[in-house]
């Protein structure tokens, strides 16, 4: 009879593993589709907050990147215990958290609630830029971090871009 339900319960415990490794490998397509209205919907069935795709962005990165500030909002007001451990998690090309991206592309919106929600503005990418300094570079000012491009180790966006496939239309 032991035997029997430790038997129930592994089946039991690999079923749910299945159906929960199948919604959070929908979430990852999702993610590289940039599909918001599929995440929202995806996290609201039980899909991992932190699930992150190959490019190492989470739910929180495509919002902000699609500058979908309704779903910012919901990944900040619903998985905020949850976030916190990852809210500033960067991605694997170049280093963005949501916080770069929402300065890259200029959403001024995301910034505020990104910062409100906790986001480090002091994280420095691949190139040594924090957020902010996207923003000045972006907009012609000159930054006391921005690395020489001709700096031994220093790689420009463009190039790891090119390298790891991940494109941004500017």
């Amino acid at each position: 009879m032991k035997k029997m339900f430790i038997f129930s319960v592994a089946i039991s415990l690999t079923l749910v593993s299945s159906a929960f490794s199948a919604i959070n490998d929908d979430l990852k397509k999702a993610l590289k589709l940039h599909d918001c209205e599929k995440i929202e919907h995806l996290l609201a069935e039980g899909a991992t907050i932190t699930t992150v795709d190959a490019f190492g962005h989470t739910a929180l990165h495509v919002a902000t990147c699609e500058n979908n500030q309704d779903l910012v909002q919901v990944i900040l007001s619903h998985y905020y215990d949850e976030l916190m451990s990852f809210i500033d998690l960067q991605d694997y090309s170049c280093d963005w958290t949501a916080l770069h991206f929402a300065f890259i592309f200029e959403y001024e919106n995301i910034i505020d609630l990104l910062i409100q929600a906790g986001a480090n503005q002091t994280i420095q990418d691949c190139n040594g830029l924090t957020p902010e300094d996207h923003w000045e570079t972006e907009n012609g000012e000159e930054t006391d971090n921005e690395p020489d491009p001709g700096q031994e180790g220093v790689i420009s966006r463009n190039v790891i871009e090119d390298e790891k496939g991940f494109q941004i239309d500017w």
